[in-house]
């Protein structure tokens, strides 16, 4: 029987909106929702960027900044305009070629931000910041080979940059390099020995091989988030998998104690319980996972699985007949009905 768990290796992207003073990449501007449909005309700070873009027609720091003042207030597509047009009387600064690539990659108009970042690294080829986007980038768009060039060309100028070698782990990963993947992650801890995402990347990788350095890969991304539900989630899945029920139950338990909501740690802690027969446990952690989701078919179904395995077949009826309420195609649940019918 498969054994459910939803983890999954992620692209962890970070979009940054950059606003230009003295140091153009550093400054983050994050946008907020504004349901108002006029926040433009209202907006204060807008109403004295135009009166000083009327007087300075000419100047790209003005643009810039109203398109950033645009960001904030959701009005994507004259932010863009202006990024552009700061581009067109400016076209040296990054922060621009940044800012707009991040507002595109925020639409999902991914082949328009990387056309951005193109063309400012032909401006400043060795501009690490947008090279560390482009990476990212390109693996929204599974072209793990630029990803990779992309980062080569990072570490050609910096030998040190985690994040470089993060994202080129990640594409070596999506490329089903599993080998070269993990390398690249231990370099990125090596460089950074509290990696918190490396270590959770290492941790999937290992478990997936079911090698047993997993363990010491998660228990490192513990140690700088100990309550981290994703680590402690692909732990369990690991000790699961391994056949080490006790460590895998006392890991669901430490789940469950930091998210009372946990569906599938309820429900996987019900699954090792019903392997090694404490049927009247599997009952009580399905019957959790059903209650916390009520549209939780699996747990229904193990449940009945459950209610069958101890001679039940009123109740194990029931549950197989709300699994396939809501999941008619769950040929388990029907599987189940017709040996008790039989």
């Amino acid at each position: 029987m498969k054994i459910y768990y939803l983890l999954t290796i992620s692209i962890l992207v970070t979009i940054q909106w950059a606003c230009v003073q003295n140091q153009p990449d550093n400054t983050i501007i994050e946008p907020t929702k504004n349901t108002d449909s006029n926040a433009e005309i209202q907006h204060p700070q807008l109403d004295l960027i135009n009166e000083s873009i009327a007087a300075d027609s000419t100047n790209a720091e003005l643009y810039f900044s109203r398109a950033i003042a645009h960001q904030k207030l959701m009005n994507f597509q004259p932010a863009a305009a202006d990024f552009e047009k700061a581009i067109l009387l400016n076209d040296t600064v990054p922060a621009y070629y940044l800012n707009l690539a991040a507002l595109f990659a925020e639409g999902k108009s991914i082949i328009p931000a990387i056309n951005v970042l193109s063309k400012g690294l032909e401006k400043q080829p060795q501009n690490i910041n947008m090279l560390l986007n482009l990476s990212k980038y390109y693996l929204y768009i599974n072209d793990t080979d630029k990803s990779i060039k992309m980062t080569n060309a990072i570490l050609k100028i910096d030998a040190t940059q985690t994040e470089a070698y993060f994202n080129k782990g990640l594409a070596y990963t999506f490329a089903g390099d599993t080998m070269k993947a993990i390398s690249t992650f231990q370099t990125a801890t090596e460089q950074n020995p509290d990696y918190y995402d490396a270590y959770v990347q290492l941790g999937l990788l290992c478990a997936g091989k079911k090698m047993k350095l997993a363990e010491g890969y998660y228990g490192n991304a513990l140690r700088i988030q100990p309550e981290s539900i994703e680590a402690l989630y692909g732990l369990a899945i690991h000790y699961q998998n391994m056949n080490n029920y006790a460590d895998a139950k006392t890991t669901y338990r430490s789940l469950i104690s930091i998210d009372t909501q946990f569906k599938d740690a309820y429900y996987n802690l019900g699954y090792v319980y019903f392997l090694q027969d404490s049927l009247q446990k599997a009952l009580k952690h399905f019957d959790m996972a059903a209650n916390v989701d009520v549209g939780f078919a699996r747990a229904y179904y193990m449940r009945g699985l459950t209610y069958e395995a101890i001679g039940d077949a009123t109740n194990a009826i029931k549950d197989y007949n709300r699994t396939l309420s809501l999941d008619r195609n769950f040929e388990k649940a029907q599987q189940g009905l017709e040996r008790i019918r039989d």
